[in-house]
């Protein structure tokens, strides 16, 4: 029973990474299915923090019952990328980024603006740290953001082969 709950669950997830923007009324049916009437009233806004909620603790669920943490760690890693990217983009442009940072990645979001700001790059996991120390070299000497987004997407993709 636990393994066929798992499987859901993985897929329930899979199925989340595959919404985007574009197709964001499917988000409101797939809410008031699973969550009934509890999102009634509810603003977009308020969905969007209950669903990425939820996500993390799928995913710190999956992590537990998977055999090895790192199948479900593929799932978790392109929040990494995008909170790196929106530490990247803030600190370039002045703004607050803590209302786009995502708990879901592998790495609390505070410890990954941490080691940003203190150049402590290295210390996240994988091809992460040093992806944003190269990102962000490539920012200081472009000021070209789009290009620092390719240094990090270079990186993501690699470190999902």
């Amino acid at each position: 029973m636990v393994q066929v709950g798992s499987l859901v669950l993985l897929f329930f997830v899979i199925f989340l990474g595959m919404i985007t923007k574009k197709n964001v009324g499917i988000i409101g049916f797939l809410v008031a299915y699973v969550y009934g009437t509890f999102v009634t009233g509810m603003k977009a806004k308020e969905i969007e923090e209950l669903l990425s909620k939820k996500r993390a603790e799928v995913f710190k669920e999956l992590a537990f019952l998977a055999p090895d943490a790192r199948l479900v760690d593929v799932f978790r890693i392109r929040y990494d990328y995008h909170n790196a990217k929106v530490a990247l983009k803030a600190e370039a442009q002045g703004l607050d980024e803590s209302g786009l940072l995502s708990a879901s990645g592998r790495v609390e979001p505070q410890t990954l603006l941490t080691a940003f700001r203190e150049d402590r790059c290295r210390d996240l996991p994988g091809r992460l740290g040093g992806a944003l120390e190269e990102a962000k070299s490539v920012l200081s000497r472009t000021a070209n953001p789009q290009l620092a987004d390719f240094t990090l997407d270079k990186a993501y993709f690699a470190e999902l082969e």
